[in-house]
């Protein structure tokens, strides 16, 4: 019996060593998991990880489109200044179609016509260099000619002194280089101007 008694306790000698060292352990490893915890490993790079800002950020970048030029102090933002070139643009009147190239800006201004009404056009800025392109001619309906031919009813104001000299929208015609002595397209019965031209060297 006393060799049971014995046994028993060098059992629970055991364990509780165990336990002791188990929780001796605990203590030095706990705060080394701590500190690995408050230190995670990085995330994985992304495109621009390789030392480079993107694009749009980087030193002597244009800005984006519509994108502030620079910062001014107090959070501010100074506006970008308008683009050196000019773009293409496409103007419509009733069924007349034509396209510009190099368009600064346009505006509309009014007239009063021969009878005292009020008359609106479009005043197209471009820089030199722009030209017409005709998307549709509005020719006349064939059916009420009489030669059954579709004619022009609007033209290119050249030479106000000689209206023989104004270039006629056709369809299917080639791009016209806008001049200085280009007036605008006005149509050929009643003589009103619908786009007036305007060369500037400016950037709008």
């Amino acid at each position: 019996m006393y060799e049971y008694y014995r046994k028993t306790r060098r059992w629970i000698i055991a364990i509780y060593a165990i336990i002791i060292a188990a929780i001796c352990l605990g203590i030095l490893i706990g705060p080394r998991l701590k500190i690995i915890d408050d230190n995670p490993s990085p995330s994985a790079p992304s495109e621009n990880a390789q030392g480079t800002e993107p694009a749009e950020n980087a030193p002597g970048a244009e800005p984006a489109p519509g994108a502030p030029s620079e910062s001014a102090p107090g959070g501010e933002y100074i506006a970008s200044p308008a683009p050196a070139e000019g773009e293409t643009k496409r103007y419509v009147y009733q069924n007349l179609e034509i396209e510009l190239t190099n368009v600064l800006y346009d505006r509309t201004e009014t007239m009063l016509d021969d009878g005292g009404g009020e008359w609106r056009y479009v005043v197209i800025s471009c820089r030199p260099g722009a030209a017409l392109t005709v998307v549709n001619a509005d020719m006349s309906d064939p059916a009420y000619a009489e030669d059954g031919l579709a004619h022009p009813q609007w033209a290119i104001l050249v030479d106000p002194a000689d209206p023989s000299k104004s270039i006629r929208l056709t369809d299917g015609m080639e791009p016209v280089e806008i001049t200085p002595e280009m007036r605008g397209v006005y149509n050929l019965e009643s003589s009103l101007y619908v786009f007036l031209f305007e060369l500037s060297e400016g950037e709008g």
